[in-house]
């Protein structure tokens, strides 16, 4: 995972950006139902994404990609 944050931090400093960060987000969400104290439904579901933010000419810019790979970390950070 480092190697894809380091890919996206290259290219926003490569661009000119003064500032630049980025981060990979995972977020899990857990559903239960239950009725007359039983369990009727357990759902559990996942995502990941890439976040970047830059600084470039006293503008900040954001991009997000649900992709986890460098050449999508780099046109995010581009």
């Amino acid at each position: 995972m480092d190697d894809i944050l380091d890919r996206a931090l290259n290219a926003a400093q490569l661009t000119g950006a003064s500032y630049a960060d980025a981060r990979i987000v995972e977020s899990r969400t857990q559903v239960i139902e239950v009725k007359n104290r039983q369990v009727t439904a357990l759902q559990e579901s996942g995502s990941m994404g890439l976040g970047v933010r830059v600084l470039l000419d006293g503008a900040w810019g954001f991009a997000a990609s649900a992709e986890l790979d460098a050449s999508e970390a780099e046109r995010c950070a581009r």
